[in-house]
């Protein structure tokens, strides 16, 4: 079994050309040899290293088309490098280092991570919340806002994480429009294992209370100031570093894009007990999400 790298020493020198980057893409999009995306035949024609030719319906296939790689202009080694130096930085990346460290414009930069954060949130709706759960609604205030439409607003957010006795599971992030019991019911509904009742932790807003009529068991004792963060100190903690993560690392966001960068957060979060191994679930990641344009982003 090969012995995939840790450090950024080790990634140079097994990523050390092109060639090195589109053979580990091809074996993660096609573990088991290649399957054609129009028909599904299994047998092919190897044109070049990237192109391949269905011997049935002979649709011509690159190993890039239909990923996050998709029609990019940019060498596959520089996107790999991009993904390590984002995947093992605990605070992220912003567009202006990233386009400083690797030479490359700013909005190049900018889209690339986007990109990136599109194949996160991808990703993270395959992560599912089961247990003993803190819910709570909490706000991004405006220094971690760029762009606000109006003096003093902030940003609802959803958090939800897992509680595992001294330390927390998995977390989950979303912008809520407002704390509504169908915004709840839906949230809940996405974010947890389906047809498991789980056990949840809120402070007893009218709406949380859906949770119970959801049939779920529940803890939801209003926790006013100090008493909120005993109550739910998992939920208060990522709240906490988030905040610092949107401030610190990007020095605010728009509300637009904000919730990729909740995303961002997440999948980071649910990974960091193999920090090492975060660049692989990233690429994995890129290589099974669809491509998205600029306009889609925006």
């Amino acid at each position: 079994m090969e012995t995939l790298p840790t450090t950024i020493l080790e990634f140079e020198k097994r990523f050390r050309e092109e060639e090195d980057c589109v053979v580990y893409l091809r074996r993660v999009r096609w573990p088991n040899g290649f399957i054609c995306p129009k028909c599904g035949h299994v047998e092919c024609y190897e044109l070049n290293l990237r192109l391949y030719q269905c011997t049935l319906c002979k649709k011509q296939t690159s190993v890039t088309a239909g990923t996050i790689f998709h029609k990019t202009h940019l060498p596959l080694a520089i996107w790999f490098r991009v993904i390590f130096s984002v995947a093992q930085d605990k605070g992220g990346a912003s567009s202006s280092r990233i386009a400083s460290q690797f030479g490359l414009p700013q909005k190049t930069a900018w889209l690339m991570l986007l990109k990136l954060r599109t194949a996160m949130a991808d990703r993270n709706e395959l992560t599912k919340l089961e247990g003993i759960i803190e819910l709570d609604e909490a706000f991004i205030n405006k220094e971690a806002r760029k762009y606000q439409p109006e003096p003093g607003t902030e940003t609802k957010i959803l958090v939800m994480t897992e509680e595992e006795h001294d330390h927390a599971g998995k977390i989950y992030v979303q912008v809520l429009n407002a704390a509504t019991c169908a915004n709840i019911r839906d949230a809940v509904e996405f974010a947890t294992v389906a047809e498991q009742k789980h056990f949840f932790k809120a402070d007893g807003l009218h709406a949380h209370h859906e949770l119970r009529r959801m049939g779920h068991g529940s803890d939801m004792k209003p926790a006013p100031g100090k008493m909120g963060v005993e109550k739910l100190p998992w939920m208060h903690t990522f709240v906490s570093l988030l905040r610092r993560f949107l401030v610190g690392t990007y020095h605010g966001v728009s509300p637009k894009l904000l919730q990729l960068y909740l995303d961002e957060f997440a999948f980071r979060a649910n990974r960091r007990f193999g920090q090492t191994k975060i660049w692989q679930s990233l690429i994995r990641a890129c290589a099974f999400t669809k491509p998205v344009t600029l306009a889609e982003l925006k």
